[in-house]
């Protein structure tokens, strides 16, 4: 009975184009046809709805438009109905950036901004989409964005606090994590973090009354014990810090940081050699390019006079910029002794 056409889009999808037909009057024809289907079987249909004009949107644009919408309606659960917007594109844009497109998931965010540019979700995301691009001075004004619209948004303030990590403004992202931690306190990552920062900042103390705070709230997660057995080493209580590296260990055996980390307290306190060496060289296997975990396998190898082994490990420590050219001339120097030791040995034979 409409001015309109429709067709099938693909399984269990259909698509119908009204023109002339604003927004309040598309939804209130697709409120008839799902009445009118609730008439014929038990079945619902969810629907979204998307016209023209709209923004910078072109007319070829409304199907895809509307299939955005069906998305943002499969929220709802069944037999709703949704008029595409801003939430729908955010929807979109998250998808893209799962999926790997990060330039397309930052079309989308932008595009959702000219509908609705006080959505601070939307901000947010296009802010993990510069810091994942690298792009920090951009990521760090979408996320001050948000937190302008939204003085209260913890994910936001968050976000600030990592990016102002990553480019090395460590009272800043403190400032940022604290806040956080002060509009929502029982958030794992925020708690995490700034017992992480304090721990950088030589104030272990603090740093670790955070990591307990952190493993309070997630007990399963093996991160909270490694950081809390740096606190521990830190603060020189090296049984309290074996104890809580044996934990991240057990909560995840490839966390390369504690098994090297664990191999050399065992080291300083004098345990079996092959015990510590055996850690250690785990802990190598998993991350090669970590200069210190390869440094301290060196050193293990070094006090029990495998020499060649040592020095494999601290030339490729040294090429991973760890400083080792010390302890490389000291086994290179030993090397020599021992070929000229032995070349004595012959000639007196």
């Amino acid at each position: 009975s409409e001015n309109g056409m429709w067709g099938k889009l693909g399984k269990n999808m259909f698509g119908c184009f009204f023109p002339g037909k604003n927004e309040i009057l598309t939804l209130e024809l697709a409120g008839t046809i799902q009445n009118s289907l609730a008439e014929l079987r038990k079945e619902t249909v969810s629907i979204g709805v998307a016209y023209h004009p709209i923004t910078d949107f072109l007319r070829d644009q409304v199907l895809d438009n509307a299939l955005k919408a069906l998305d943002h309606a499969a929220f709802f659960g069944p037999g709703s109905t949704v008029s595409f917007d801003a939430v729908s594109l955010n929807i979109s844009g998250d998808k893209m950036y799962q999926n790997g497109d990060i330039d397309g998931a930052i079309k989308e965010f932008k595009a959702a901004l000219l509908l609705d540019s006080s959505n601070v979700n939307v901000h947010n995301s296009l802010g993990v989409c510069y810091g994942v691009s690298d792009e920090y001075e951009r990521a760090l004004e979408a996320f001050e964005e948000a937190i302008r619209i939204d003085p209260d948004e913890t994910m936001a303030l968050y976000n600030a606090g990592l990016v102002n990590m990553l480019v090395g403004n460590q009272d800043k992202a403190l400032e940022y994590f604290l806040d956080a931690d002060c509009k929502e306190a029982d958030v794992f990552e925020v708690a995490l973090q700034i017992g992480r920062l304090y721990l950088e900042m030589k104030d272990s103390e603090k740093g670790k009354a955070f990591i307990e705070k952190a493993i309070k709230i997630k007990p399963e997660s093996g991160f909270g014990y490694r950081y809390l057995g740096e606190c521990y080493t830190a603060l020189k209580k090296t049984d309290e810090a074996i104890s809580a590296y044996k934990v991240a260990i057990r909560k995840n055996p490839n966390d390369a940081d504690s098994l090297s980390a664990l191999g050399h307290l065992f080291d300083l306190k004098g345990e079996n050699p092959e015990i510590t060496t055996i850690l250690c060289q785990q802990s190598v296997d998993i991350s090669p390019d970590n200069g210190l975990f390869r440094y301290r396998l060196g050193g293990l190898f070094l006090k029990r006079n495998m020499l060649v082994e040592a020095l494999e490990q601290f030339q490729k420590a040294d090429e991973l910029g760890h400083e080792a050219k010390e302890p490389i001339q000291k086994v290179k120097g030993l090397l020599q002794e021992g070929k000229c030791s032995k070349r004595k040995k012959v000639a007196v034979e």
